[in-house]
């Protein structure tokens, strides 16, 4: 079973603090609603240092609420509007307190310093690629402790998304 975001911040911070990423500019952003299954799925490029990276984020245990579309526009107070291929659907703001996450992006420190560690507690998304290390290499490994975390990219698109008014509580 995925994490929650804020399990994920609070283990991260034994390791490095996420709030210290530096902003960086997220360029495309679009968002899947999967209401059958209780999850929203966004996609972006996130733009850091000259570097631009793929970066998804998967939140799970959405309420979504059909919407009629015949009916006038209803919502309640912070209640969001999404749509799959034929339907309206509403939904509460994600909470990084309530709601469970997967999280990919492509960028190398994302592969090789938290890749593994939420592979293994069900928070990657997509398959994991085994490192192996090069023989006679004396760097230390990345993430001694195997905490769950992040890269800058992830943060920024989390940002992003609170900035948008689809997430609270990070």
């Amino acid at each position: 079973m995925a994490l929650k975001l804020s399990s994920i911040i609070s283990q991260m911070k034994r390791f490095r603090d996420p709030s210290q990423y530096k902003p960086y500019e997220v360029l495309v952003g679009d968002a899947v609603v999967a209401p059958k299954v209780g999850s929203l799925y966004f996609k972006s490029l996130v733009n850091g240092e000259g570097d631009t990276y793929p970066n998804y984020i998967q939140f799970f245990d959405v309420p979504f609420t059909k919407q009629d579309p015949k009916a006038p526009a209803a919502g309640g107070k912070g209640m969001l509007k999404g749509s799959s291929a034929k339907n309206q659907y509403l939904f509460p703001k994600l909470n990084s307190a309530k709601n469970r996450v997967k999280i990919y992006c492509k960028c190398p420190d994302m592969g090789f310093t938290f890749s593994y560690q939420l592979f293994t507690r069900d928070s990657f998304i997509g398959a994991y690629k085994k490192y192996t290390r090069v023989p006679g290499c004396t760097r230390p490994t990345r993430n001694p402790k195997n905490v769950p975390g992040f890269c800058k990219h992830t943060m920024a698109h989390l940002r992003e998304l609170k900035k948008l008014g689809y997430l609270e509580g990070i």
